[in-house]
């Protein structure tokens, strides 16, 4: 079982509700290529379905191009730098009493270091830089991450 996460937050879900130019914006200023991008279509989410026009003349304007998962973990695009089992991602939280988007899971799933740290980008610099040594004690002691 692979877990992809995404990899872009367009923070098109805080409030109060941000406008569709802003969320377009957001993205002009954070696409990269391997972009998995996060958005939210339910509720009172109408700000990020009126913004997908602007997000779609955006992404070709900038020269990219919507790709299917498949393609893009054909493409070798998609890099885990870090591969972490749950029970460290575990660790790792109970070290900074962390409770931001981090669940227990079975020990066999595998999550991407990097689309966690991304998770953490918007996390006070205290407390992402705790996450961070957390990280690395855990990876020196040689307990259950691969690099």
């Amino acid at each position: 079982m692979v877990n992809i996460a995404t990899t872009t937050n367009l923070n098109d879900w805080v409030s109060p509700r941000i406008s569709s130019q802003q969320i377009i914006n957001n993205l002009a200023r954070t696409i990269h290529p391997g972009n998995i991008i996060l958005l939210h279509d339910g509720g009172t989410h109408m700000n990020t379905v009126n913004a997908m026009p602007g997000i779609i003349d955006t992404v070709h304007r900038l020269g990219y191009e919507f790709v299917s998962l498949d393609d893009m973990l054909a493409s070798g695009i998609l890099q885990t730098k870090y591969r972490v089992y749950a029970d460290t991602v575990s660790q790792i939280a109970e070290s900074v009493n962390s409770d931001d988007q981090i669940q227990e899971a079975d020990k066999n799933t595998i999550v991407d270091l990097l689309a966690y740290m991304e998770m953490t980008a918007r996390l006070e610099p205290e407390r992402k830089a705790m996450i961070e040594k957390a990280i690395l004690e855990i990876k020196n002691s040689g307990s259950n991450i691969r690099s």
